[in-house]
Order: C-alpha cells, then sequence, then structure tokens
C-alpha cells in the first residue's frame, strides 16, 4: 500500500465519479475505469465572473501549473472539494457544474487538467491525455 492508499483511507466519496477516483488512486482498478466514469460525469469548475452567463457566453476556469509546469485547468468531483483553493483565489469565487464530455471539448491544446488540486484526492492529466480525451 502506497503512502497515497494511506492518505485517502478515511476519505468518503460523495458520487460514483469520486468512487471511481479513489478506486484509481489506490491501485484498485485501471485508469480506463476512472476516465470512463469522468466521461460520463458532471465536474465542478470554478471560474472567473458569473455562473449565470447567458448561454453561448464564455467563461474563464482556473488555470494552474501542473507537475511539468505545463499549465492545466483545475476541475473537481464535487464543489466541496473546491473549498480549499477557492479560499486561495478570491477572483475564482463562481463555480460552475457542467458535463465533463462538453468542457473538455473547450479545453485549448497545450493545456492539461488537475482533478481536485489542493487535496489529497488529486490526479493529473497531461495536455497529450486531454488531446487523447477530446478526441475519446
Amino acid at each position: 500500500m502506497g503512502l497515497q492508499s494511506l492518505l485517502l483511507f478515511g476519505v468518503k466519496p460523495a458520487n460514483a465519479l469520486e468512487e471511481a477516483l479513489l478506486s484509481f488512486l489506490k491501485g484498485k482498478c485501471e485508469i480506463g475505469v476512472f476516465l470512463d466514469a469522468l466521461a460520463a460525469s458532471r465536474v465542478f469548475v470554478l471560474i472567473k465572473g458569473s455562473a449565470s452567463a447567458p448561454p453561448g457566453d464564455t467563461f474563464t476556469p482556473l488555470v494552474i501549473d501542473g507537475n511539468a509546469g505545463d499549465p492545466a485547468v483545475c476541475i473537481f468531483t464535487s464543489p466541496e472539494r473546491s473549498r480549499a483553493i477557492q479560499k486561495r483565489v478570491p477572483d475564482y469565487s463562481q463555480g460552475l457544474e457542467i458535463e465533463f464530455r462538453a468542457f473538455v471539448q473547450s479545453v485549448p491544446p497545450g493545456v492539461g487538467l488537475v482533478v481536485n488540486p489542493g487535496t489529497l484526492f488529486c490526479t493529473e492529466a497531461t495536455w497529450q491525455g486531454v488531446d487523447e480525451l477530446r478526441e475519446g
């Protein structure tokens, strides 16, 4: 059992996506199981501006530096998982729940994803991985 598995021992998943993420992080399933759950889920995104913008308007999601130093959009498996980061970035005080499949299409080339940054319940996809998700 790895350190991350030990740290996640008492974590209670809030939804099916978190159950899949927890299984992946604990080494109990392959990445594909988590990615399938992610593709079928809604995610929570911290945004700059108003979450009640008219349909068709654009929004600016929170982008941070990923582990490799490349930009990565922050997404969360539930609004509760965003709270730690949200306190540190007051410009991104609004949140938007969106279908992952629709959201990933809006991620520009060269930008990765960080799932649940600022928590132990975190994983990351490089920009190359996001390109694959976008095409898949």
